[in-house]
């Protein structure tokens, strides 16, 4: 594969099978993937192993005309359902509607002869950007929804791409909506943009409950004016040093990190250690289309991988830059996401409960972290296989220039 991202997974006559995009012919391509026979560690998977595609126009919706090829995607297969969820987030907005957009959420049923079919959608979420939406659908399994009260779906998962000033909201954190089955509902009020594929609208703020959200986190004003109160940006491991918040860009060099102390600076914010010890999301830091619903008979969570920013994260050349990068796996607790949405405690406040930094393991195996656009090296995919209690995690970024792709496997105790 090549340039590829995004995953889930899917058995067909009891073989595990994974779906991923690929970039080729100008679009991103779904594919079908089957592991080497006998795979270990260290194994290539090549085209051998290819057991299906879907031509990217056919898979993803169109704006204005155009298909959404070289955005940001998230894919989920949705057993229960037989078909394939997905949702879309423009990279780099233009002016207007395209930077207020909400709609990102679609499905499709998959075809063996390669082509799509009950391609609806798509929907958003009344007052939710679409940059909050475009991580993933995960359904919940139903021990939770009736142990937690959220489902039967969460959406989401928060993540930043660009022009946040502009109006393009993002969540520097966990993101997620509890609510229905989108494809049950029936278009009553909505925002329709006209690509013609089914239902088309925006789910009105009654019908959902946002259970996390760090949408407050992206303004200047932090915990130092003491705003912890009611706002908060999402936890991470404090090796950052954050020039991106500063108001007073003076430090910066053109096509230099910039020198000095942040923390020096006529104004600063969002530094890393917060007051309670702890790192914070800067820009550019997401956790892409990773989320994923761990469940076992004596653990659960979402868990989510991040691609992180890591030394000093500056905003350089009409890019957002750091010194190095890194990736880092959250698990948050099904039971606090529960919790936010009976009003029981903040959304602001849903954060991970354990942090494991992944780093040196993944350059340990050949993972080369580009300081400049970090989404196209990182963590850009990962499902959870309930049956044989597998975490895998897509990442590019290993050789070929940065643009290879590895398939990393975790057991989880679970």
């Amino acid at each position: 594969m090549t340039f590829a991202g995004q995953l889930t997974h899917r058995y067909v006559g009891g073989e595990l099978r994974f779906l991923a995009t690929e970039y080729a012919d100008g679009a991103h391509n779904l594919i079908e993937f089957r592991l080497p026979s006998g795979a270990a560690d260290g194994r290539t998977i090549g085209v051998s192993q290819k057991t299906n595609s879907w031509a990217g126009p056919s898979v993803w919706p169109t704006f204005s005309g155009s298909p959404l090829a070289g955005h940001h995607h998230g894919i989920s297969w949705d057993e229960a359902k037989g078909g394939l969820w997905g949702s879309f987030g423009i990279d780099y907005a233009g002016s207007g509607e395209q930077v207020g957009i909400t709609r990102a959420i679609t499905f499709r049923t998959l075809n063996s002869n390669g082509t799509v079919s009950n391609h609806v959608g798509p929907w958003g979420f009344q007052g939710v950007s679409q940059r909050c939406v475009m991580g993933k659908v995960l359904a919940v399994p139903g021990w939770a929804q009736t142990a937690h009260g959220i489902g039967p779906y969460l959406y989401g998962f928060g993540g930043y791409t660009s022009l946040i000033a502009q109006g393009g909201t993002g969540s520097l954190g966990l993101f997620a909506a509890s609510g229905p089955d989108v494809t049950g509902l029936s278009a009553s009020s909505g925002y329709p943009y006209g690509s013609g594929q089914g239902a088309d609208f925006n789910v009105p703020s009654s019908a959902f409950s946002i259970v996390a959200d760090h949408r407050g986190g992206t303004g200047y004003s932090d915990w130092y004016d003491g705003e912890s109160q009611y706002r908060d940006r999402g936890i991470r491991s404090a090796n950052v040093v954050n020039y991106c918040d500063l108001i007073d860009q003076s430090q910066a060099l053109p096509g230099a990190p910039p020198v000095g102390d942040p923390t020096r600076a006529r104004s600063y914010r969002w530094q890393s250690p917060a007051p309670d010890g702890k790192g914070r999301f800067v820009y550019g830091d997401s956790y892409f289309a990773t989320p994923c619903i761990v469940s076992g008979p004596s653990k659960s969570g979402l868990v989510c991988i991040m691609s992180a920013a890591e030394g000093k994260a500056y905003y350089n050349a009409s890019a957002l830059n750091s010194t190095s990068a890194g990736a880092e796996i959250h698990a948050f607790s099904l039971a606090d996401i529960g919790s936010a949405k009976a009003g029981q405690i903040p959304n602001w406040s849903v954060q991970p409960v354990a942090i494991k930094r992944i780093t040196d393991e993944m350059t340990g195996i050949g993972m080369v972290f580009p300081s400049r656009q970090r989404e196209l090296g990182g963590a850009v995919g990962a499902t959870f296989d309930e049956t044989t209690k597998k975490l895998w995690v897509a990442f590019t970024g290993f050789d070929n220039g940065g643009y290879g792709c590895a398939l990393v496997c975790y057991d989880v105790n679970c």
